[in-house]
């Protein structure tokens, strides 16, 4: 699973943990997808005026659990990133491969793959761009 496209620190807060003190699940897919928007900002131009991004699969593996207890040091928020890559372009649709961190850590606690389709303004599927094709392209 390719994330190295790029890296968004973020920070976790008190209110993402549950009453076990263990990140909640619901929480690492607001993590993922400001990861995705993050990366999609750099890809942003007129070529995707006219056009959503809606997400129609998501795959999490949570590897290992967030506890409290591991980021007791901390004072206000953990520290975490997220690494996004686009692993596959497909005719309507973009593969987003991620990596969830903490604490500097570079063994990820969490990994996703999620599926995006574009669609227009009436709903209907619309084909990736050849300039997001190209760009892309130059990324990898």
């Amino acid at each position: 699973m390719d994330t190295d496209g790029d890296s968004l620190p973020l920070q976790l807060r008190y209110s993402d943990f549950d009453d076990q003190g263990v990140l909640n699940n619901a929480v690492y897919l607001s993590l993922f997808e400001l990861g995705r928007v993050h990366l999609l900002k750099g890809l942003l131009s007129d070529a995707f005026l006219g056009t959503r991004i809606l997400v129609a699969h998501i795959d999490v593996d949570y590897l290992r659990p967030v506890t409290l207890r591991q980021t007791v040091d901390h004072d206000s928020f953990i520290p975490a990133k997220c690494r996004t890559g686009i692993s596959s372009v497909g005719n309507t649709s973009l593969t987003f491969a991620q990596a969830l961190y903490i604490l500097n850590s570079e063994d990820p606690v969490a990994r996703c793959r999620t599926i995006a389709v574009l669609i227009d303004d009436h709903g209907k599927k619309r084909q990736v761009p050849e300039e997001i094709r190209e760009r892309l392209g130059r990324q990898e």
